[in-house]
């Protein structure tokens, strides 16, 4: 069941008509599918996973960038995620993403009801993110350099900003019920990415692997760290953890890639078990400005619901479908 819901977009689609405006201004240098995909949260990488490889087709005496929009369909939830990030010379990607999470009645109803308040306060509620990125190229080449092992590496922070943490009318906001202690962070990566052509008998194979420093509950859309009283056994009282996240990708033609993600979470909250998020992915690249991606993403436990027991958990597991605009 597709549903898709509100997403801030204005600044966003005034944003991809001026990078569609100057795509003829610009000479993209960089080959087919180098720039990879967006991530969830605005950087360049595959759909959860921020890459070492810098936003758009640019090469080092260019400028360029992507937008993009992301939706995933799971059961009583919907993630929406659209952004946009500028490339800089093949050095340096600054970015910005609103991730939003949509919660069905069907968990909202019984959060209510244990809680004492009034029904129908949270129907319809959603939790949203502002993440503002920044990624800077420290050293190799994911693709040019084939005469050496080494990867292209990059330094990457993502500032977080939970903007439903407390909600309005004195309705205590869903991310705060479950425990988390503050609405803002800021994720720090190291991310190294290898393309190795022929690498996989004959066909161009991607490598990434990337470390992560973290606080945030479920990419923060639960917040950030947990609550004195409100912290899992181990989690360190919710500071930060570090998380590592991995990608491969085999590409079956210069157009087609399939491929596979992994990403660890912190599980800071007694409330609500985080797993690992996974994903399945085929991505497609028609042309050097276009990019379209289906997976199947299973993002492990969500809230789903409160009942004598106490929070109660289900499995978050549905379609992935994105796409991405590049320039130059």
């Amino acid at each position: 069941m597709l549903r898709f819901r509100k997403l801030s977009p204005i600044a966003i689609a005034a944003t991809v008509f001026v990078m569609l405006s100057c795509q003829a201004a610009f000479a993209g240098g960089r080959l087919l599918a180098t720039g990879g995909v967006t991530e969830l949260e605005g950087s360049e990488g595959g759909g959860i996973v921020p890459w070492a490889i810098i936003a758009g087709m640019e090469t080092r005496d260019q400028v360029g960038g992507t937008a993009f929009y992301t939706h995933i369909s799971l059961p009583n939830y919907d993630v929406d995620s659209a952004g946009v990030a500028v490339g800089i010379g093949e050095r340096l990607e600054l970015s910005y993403a609103r991730e939003t999470l949509s919660i069905s009645n069907a968990i909202t109803t019984p959060i209510v009801t244990a809680l004492g308040l009034p029904l129908g306060v949270l129907d319809g509620s959603t939790i949203s993110d502002d993440v503002i990125g920044a990624k800077l190229k420290i050293a190799g080449d994911a693709v040019y350099d084939q005469g050496s092992l080494m990867p292209q590496i990059s330094i990457g922070a993502q500032h977080k900003v939970n903007t439903d943490f407390k909600q309005v009318l004195g309705v205590t906001g869903i991310p705060e019920v479950l425990g988390a202690k503050n609405a803002s962070g800021t994720d720090f990566y190291l991310a190294m990415t290898k393309v190795f052509l022929g690498g996989a008998g004959g066909l161009n194979l991607l490598l990434n692997g990337t470390i992560r420093e973290t606080e945030a509950n479920q990419d923060g859309l639960l917040g950030f760290g947990c609550a004195p009283g409100a912290c899992r056994a181990g989690s360190g009282g919710g500071g930060y953890s570090t998380q590592g996240e991995g990608s491969a990708a085999v590409f079956l033609n210069p157009n087609t890639a399939i491929g596979a993600e992994y990403r660890t979470m912190p599980n800071n909250l007694v409330s609500t078990q985080e797993d690992a998020w996974k994903d399945l992915f085929l991505a497609y690249f028609p042309n050097k400005q276009l990019a379209f991606t289906l997976a199947y993403a299973a993002l492990g436990n969500f809230p789903g619901g409160i009942s004598a027991a106490g929070i109660t958990k289900e499995q978050a597991n549905g379609l992935f479908l994105s796409g991405q605009v590049s320039f130059p």
